[in-house]
Formats: C-alpha cells, structure tokens, sequence
C-alpha cells in the first residue's frame, strides 16, 4: 500500500508548482526513499528537488516567501522532521536542509512573542508554543533573531521585555500570496508574556466569509481609509492590485529606535500614502 501511494506522489509531483504543497509531496517521497527499497535508487533525485524547493522558498533572510509566520513555521518543522528522518537512516544530509533550518530558526524567534506564540501576520494564529520550543530544539540552531528582516519585510524591536514587529514589507510575490493579508505598516506589541497590540489573525475556522473579513486592512492594527484594503483582496485568496510601493527605514540612537514606515497608494490605484512612525526608548517604553 505505501508503495502504491509513493507512485501516486511520483506522478504527482511534476504537476504541482513550486511551493508548500509541492514540499510536502517532496518530504513524503523522501521517505519512500529511505525506507523501500524499490525507492531507494531515486532517493538522489528528490533530495535534488528538496533542494530546489528550498531555493524557491526561503528568502535571503531566512523567511518564507508567502510573509506568513505560520507557514514559515510549518515548512520549518517539516524540514527538521526530514533531517531526523535521514539521520535515523544513517543518510547524508544535503548541505541546502542543513542550512535552511539554520537560517529559517532565526526567523521562528523572530516572530514570537514573549508568550511563546506566533504573531499574528499573513493568516496566522499564535499556534502552540510548547511544539514551538520542541522544534527548535530539535533543529539545533541558535541564531539569534535579525533586527531588520529585509527580504520579508518585517522590522523587530526588542528592547527589555517590550517587543514590536512591524509589518513593512510589499505582498507576497504572485504565486506565493495564496496567504497574504492586506496587513501593511500594521505591528503588534507585547511586553513579557502580555500581547498588549495584536491583528486580528487567521480564521478561526473553515468558514470563507471569516477568512475574507480577517483579511481586510480592518482586520489589522493600522489605518483604514474609507475602508479601502492596502490590497485589493480577490476571491480563492488571490492578491489582485498592490501598492506602488511598501517600505521603512529604520534609525537607532542611543538605544532609542525609530522606524518610518510607508505606503504610496492604497491597492495600487488611490493616491493615497499613508506614513507611520514606532518610536522605542531605550528603557523599553514608547
């Protein structure tokens, strides 16, 4: 039987595009590799493709290139599950698993929370946070988390037990957006384990008029403007206009940081352009 489903997953995996789904499809054939000998002689060509999905997916700063938390998290563990797997089996680990899981653990830090969740960006909820802290020790890896995720998109301050990430980046690539929320310039702040500024989130069930609501700018702790979306959100999770531009910079001066975040024309068409500004003291108040 489990031989039969890995011929099914064979065919599939050239009709499916580059992504989460595909990865998964990848992991499972991995696992036919290392435990049926008929697999065995095409283990080679799907640590090939496991490489290549690494590639397509994770950005330069360790992130998933949907921006959503959840996701990252997700792909995280299932790489981790895949190292233990091939060393179980007394398999080489391909140079891209090893450094995908020391570059992505940075990341899951980084959107945390002093409770131990998830942020709540790009159709995620907090998750929990004891799975969170076993994958991370299983990965063995202790980056730290970066200040500046530029490649994603997202500015962090952490200063004594306050925390604020700020979503400052452009949608998800089309393709890679089936996740994406029109939560631009929004932040969430916590101080210890207390979440004091929060989105909205992912639906909290299946039900599709939650999920298109959660989407909204609305949802988000940002400015709406006659209730216009950052994005325009299209049905099946579709991304359809995009803002000119998403940007910040960010200035640190005495332990005091700054970070100037910016949106030129709500869902592509407004001339709208709305400025923001988080300010941090160095003593962890704002």
């Amino acid at each position: 039987h489990v031989a039969r489903q890995g011929r099914h997953l064979r065919r599939l995996a050239p009709l499916l595009d580059s992504g989460f789904d595909r990865l998964l499809v990848v992991k499972a054939l991995i696992y036919a590799g290392i435990c049926l000998p008929s697999e065995a002689r095409r283990l080679t060509r799907w640590m090939a493709a496991l490489s290549s999905e690494i590639e397509l997916q994770v950005v330069g700063d360790g992130g998933h290139v949907s921006r959503s938390p959840a996701v990252h998290f997700a792909m995280f563990r299932h790489l981790v599950d895949l190292r233990i797997a091939l060393r179980e089996a007394r398999a080489e680990v391909p140079i891209a698993l090893q450094n995908a899981i020391d570059r992505m653990a940075p990341m899951v830090r980084f959107h945390r929370h002093g409770d131990g969740g998830l942020c709540l960006f790009n159709d995620t909820n907090e998750g929990e946070n004891w799975l969170i802290d076993v994958v991370l020790t299983q990965a063995e890896a202790r980056g730290k988390p970066l200040d500046s995720a530029l490649h994603t998109g997202f500015e962090r301050i952490a200063i004594n037990r306050t925390l604020v990430v700020m979503d400052a980046g452009a949608v998800a690539p089309p393709g890679a957006d089936a996740h994406a929320h029109a939560g631009a310039l929004s932040f969430e702040m916590s101080v210890g384990k207390h979440r004091l500024i929060v989105n909205c989130g992912a639906h909290a069930s299946a039900h599709q008029d939650w999920r298109a609501v959660q989407r909204t700018t609305a949802a988000h702790s940002t400015v709406t403007i006659d209730d216009i979306n950052s994005a325009e959100l299209l049905p099946r999770a579709i991304v359809g206009a995009r803002p000119r531009g998403v940007g910040a910079t960010r200035r640190d001066s005495d332990g005091n940081v700054w970070i100037d975040g910016e949106i030129d024309g709500y869902a592509g068409f407004s001339p709208l352009v709305h400025r923001r500004r988080l300010y941090l003291a160095a003593n962890g108040g704002n």
